[in-house]
């Protein structure tokens, strides 16, 4: 098992996010998202074996759309929103919701 960190990034002003970024996630086509329209709003480290980035991302789809964590008081993780992954390796990964599944994208300072 190895250790694994991820953080939730949610769009800070969903009316003017949702113009920027809406039709470009239903694309798929997105590539660049601001951090500066983003709010991190979970945290959280976990135990994890499977190698795979995207399962993980729809184990964390249904998990903050189902099973809400006790401690996470938000709404619905939904298309635009950012997930950031950190292995062991500190490389951080950043993946946004699509309509349907996710897009690997650089999340720019």
């Amino acid at each position: 098992m190895s250790k694994l960190h991820y953080k939730l990034w949610y769009i800070k002003d969903m009316r003017e996010g949702y113009k920027k970024y809406w039709d470009l996630c239903f694309k798929k086509v997105i590539d660049t998202v601001d951090k500066k329209d983003y709010n991190m709003v979970y945290k959280d480290t976990i135990l994890y074996t499977n190698p795979s980035d995207m399962i993980l991302l729809e184990e964390l789809f249904e998990k903050f759309n189902i099973n809400h964590p006790d401690d996470f008081n938000n709404r619905s993780l939904s298309t635009c929103d950012v997930v950031e992954i950190q292995r062991e390796d500190n490389n951080s990964h950043f993946y946004i919701c699509c309509s349907i599944g996710w897009k690997e994208i650089t999340f720019h300072e």
